[in-house]
């Protein structure tokens, strides 16, 4: 009876570090099941875009072939020439340039208006994917305190459970002896003071371990929304490179599509001044043109010198006169 009053321990401590073990376990097997499937599905991307390249290079191989046989079969039909004596002057090409001018602005708004939508459907595809992965690391963490809470419920209602059902200890006493034999020391000053020694060091070291608990759970979660913190700047770093990069190709594109403009244009007004130069003179050569012009009363050359001089063949110089003959 004198033991059974006694108070007896109850330690926890190994039965918390086997459930923390086997939750570490459960996180471990559970990431490493979605890598499993991230891996798989990564793998099952590349295979199909392997079939989609092979299948776009057979494709353009065939059409190479075949448009490589057509340029080399020889036609056997002969294409047939007509001369039209009372056909009408071909219109000049500076009729059409207003028309193609605005063919040409309407692409290009269509263009720019098309790059908007694009970049607007991409930026906000971003930030959906910001907004769901954020969801899922909140989803994530009410999970966690949720198993939490039942784990400590469990725990809980088990030591309700032992203290309604205290077990029976030991058997009863029999009368073998004259005198109490068990206890008889416990009253001691000494070991009193021993026993609370050693509650003293048990507690100590259950608050220590309870303390390092608290502080490892502290240190992880720190560590956790660093790596959170750092994985969210990264992607805004890489969004705004993104944007930046796309904003040079686009000025690139635009500066490149504004200098073929000009120099079409300058090539453009070349062909139409020299057309314009051609109807001018009515379609006669350059040797017709010069007819109508006076020949140099001075030199009397025609159009057709190469080279020739008025002094005679037959004649000499003779050194120191000024006598030609």
């Amino acid at each position: 009876m004198q033991r059974a009053q006694r108070n007896v321990p109850l330690y926890l401590a190994e039965e918390r570090s086997r459930k923390d073990k086997e939750e570490e376990k459960l996180l471990l097997l559970a990431q490493k099941h979605r890598d499993e499937q991230f891996f798989q599905r990564e793998q099952a991307k590349q295979e199909q875009k392997q079939q989609s390249n092979r299948k776009m290079a057979a494709f353009n191989l065939g059409v190479a072939e075949t448009l490589r046989g057509k340029k080399s079969a020889r036609s056997s039909q002969f294409e047939g020439s007509y001369i039209f004596g009372r056909r009408p002057v071909t219109p000049p090409k500076l009729l059409k340039q207003r028309c193609y001018m605005q063919e040409l602005t309407e692409q290009l708004t269509q263009r720019r208006l098309n790059h908007t939508q694009r970049c607007q459907d991409q930026e906000l595809t971003e930030r959906l994917h910001q907004i769901q992965l954020a969801d899922e690391f909140a989803k994530m963490k009410s999970q966690e305190r949720l198993q939490k809470k039942e784990n400590m419920k469990r725990l809980q209602k088990a030591l309700d459970i032992q203290l309604e059902h205290p077990s029976p200890g030991l058997p009863a006493r029999q009368p073998d002896s004259d005198g109490p034999v068990f206890g008889v020391w416990d009253g001691a000053p000494d070991l009193l003071a021993e026993q609370k020694l050693r509650a003293q060091r048990v507690c100590e070291e259950q608050q220590n371990a309870a303390r390092c608990k608290r502080k490892d759970a502290l240190c992880s979660r720190l560590s956790e929304q660093r790596k959170e913190r750092d994985m969210l700047q990264r992607n805004h770093q890489e969004l705004i490179a993104g944007r930046i990069n796309r904003y040079e190709r686009l000025r690139n594109l635009k500066t490149a599509l504004e200098d073929a403009w000009f120099r079409s244009a300058d090539l453009k007004h070349c062909r139409d001044m020299e057309e314009r130069a051609f109807i001018r003179s009515g379609g006669r050569l350059l040797m017709d043109q010069c007819e109508q012009y006076r020949r140099c009363f001075q030199c009397k050359r025609k159009t057709t010198n190469c080279g020739e001089s008025n002094i005679w063949k037959e004649s000499h110089y003779i050194p120191g006169s000024r006598l030609m003959v």
